[in-house]
């Protein structure tokens, strides 16, 4: 069992995932022989720019930019309780792990969406990874749960002193001052990480199929308002308590009114945040009635 707490966490991981499912399903079925390709790049740009924001952030505080600094700052749903892993080996050059339970490969698995699922999964880590290393890093996907012959998660990555200049070793191996990374707030890395996910799904699909992508797109939008919805619902229910704004603030990734999200403002091309609004948000908060 878990605790209210617990529970509101699940709900805004569990609305980033749907989004995923809804969007990137959208493209799948509406982009034809293109839509592996577009789905595939859009997780990769959104990893490299993931990776890449981590590493300069690192840099800027004179952290050493290894895979033990990357994989502190947490990925993806690691403070979500639902998933249960185990660390194998986990040092500045090494990190291997499995990953038995996840709450979005559960999701996309029971929605009979795990082929997205194994999109993602097969290229978020290694974007990652490549991009906060600067293509000097090597990432192992051997198993995967999206894929039903597997039942857990298997990651090896590998990052070498021997790869690097003498500098970049310096930067990455080097001594520096012991500097504690972060906590991250588990909504605002989901916020953001469900901003960038979409962006790139978005800016890929218009790229590759013009009017018809981003039509795509605002059909995924479309469904997940309902979905979302739905969800909302059963939430509310399970827990007692009514759907007003507080609720929303503790179960929802996202600012309802996206004129008070800050992050719209560096992903607006494309009329990102218009496609939101129209499809997604106003219809959201009308069904909902606030």
């Amino acid at each position: 069992m878990y605790n209210l707490d617990e529970i509101k966490l699940q709900n805004q991981q569990d609305c980033l995932s749907r989004m995923y499912m809804e969007v990137a399903g959208s493209i799948y079925e509406n982009a034809g022989r293109k839509a592996e390709g577009i789905i595939r790049e859009a997780v990769r740009r959104y990893g490299t720019d993931r990776g890449n924001e981590l590493r300069e952030k690192h840099l800027n505080k004179g952290i050493k930019t290894n895979l033990l600094s990357l994989f502190r700052t947490g990925c993806e749903c690691s403070d979500d309780p639902r998933l249960r892993k185990n660390i194998i080996e986990q040092n500045e050059q090494v990190r291997l792990w499995e990953i038995y339970t996840c709450p979005m490969a559960d999701m996309w698995n029971k929605s009979s969406k795990s082929k997205l699922g194994s999109f993602y999964c097969e290229e978020y880590t290694h974007a990652l990874v490549n991009a906060y290393t600067e293509a000097k890093g090597q990432t192992n996907l051997s198993n995967i749960l999206t894929c039903k012959r597997d039942n857990f998660c298997r990651f090896s990555v590998y990052f070498r002193p021997a790869n690097l200049s003498e500098e970049k070793k310096e930067l990455c191996f080097g001594k520096s001052s012991d500097i504690d990374i972060e906590a991250t707030d588990f909504k605002q890395n989901v916020n953001t990480m469900f901003i960038k996910l979409y962006y790139y799904l978005l800016e890929v699909s218009e790229e590759k199929s013009g009017d018809e992508g981003v039509c795509a797109v605002a059909l995924g939008l479309r469904n997940l308002a309902k979905s979302t919805y739905d969800a909302i619902l059963k939430q509310a229910e399970h827990t007692s308590n009514q759907i007003n704004e507080e609720f929303i603030d503790k179960n929802f990734p996202l600012k309802t009114d996206s004129y008070k999200e800050p992050l719209w403002k560096e992903y607006s091309r494309n009329d990102a945040k218009k496609l939101m609004d129209i499809n997604f948000l106003i219809p959201l908060r009308k069904q909902l009635g606030i």
